[in-house]
């Protein structure tokens, strides 16, 4: 509650007594599959995403309600909503960017990719199946190999995550990929 005191035309003085409702911006994040930064806040004017660890500097073009690191490190995002602007606390992704080395000899590498990814299998696979699924969860590549046990795939679609699908004689592994020029 906010009282006013001020003096009218008159010379008399007046004091009025105003509430004022502040609603504090929903500056809560997720994080999706270890890699995602999401904002709660879905309907905010503006987002602004920030490198926590190099002064809280904006990310350039990272303006959405999500936002998919390249890197590790540790991120914020800036809300701005009604005029007001607030900040959330700082995620750590931690993941990003190690080779993978899944069960008995399967590496996929590099990751993240530049769009050449290399499965390698420490022994030849009589029967592999390959299925690429984009970040919308559609499918954008689908092949079978036989005998084979280095496999080059080319992911030629947009920068983003991936989820790549193989299923060989050892079951099915499931394995997140980002694309990034």
């Amino acid at each position: 509650m906010i009282t006013w005191n001020f003096t009218n035309a008159a010379g008399n003085s007046v004091s009025a007594t105003q509430t004022v409702v502040i609603d504090a911006i929903d500056v809560s994040t997720s994080v999706m599959d270890d890699t995602v930064l999401s904002a709660n806040n879905t309907n905010a004017d503006a987002y602004q995403w920030i490198d926590c660890l190099d002064g809280n500097a904006p990310i350039l073009g990272v303006t959405s309600v999500n936002f998919y690191p390249t890197t590790n490190g540790e991120y914020a995002v800036v809300i701005t909503e009604n005029g007001c602007t607030d900040t959330s606390a700082c995620e750590v992704i931690a993941i990003i960017g190690v080779d993978e080395f899944y069960g008995e000899g399967l590496e996929i590498y590099p990751n993240p990719t530049s769009g050449m990814l290399t499965i390698n299998y420490a022994t030849e696979q009589s029967h592999v199946k390959i299925q690429v699924f984009n970040v919308l969860g559609q499918l954008v590549d689908d092949k079978t190999l036989y005998n084979i046990d280095l496999i080059s795939l080319n992911l030629d679609g947009e920068n983003g995550f991936y989820t790549i699908r193989i299923v060989d004689a050892h079951g099915i592994h499931t394995h997140k990929i980002i694309k990034q020029d």
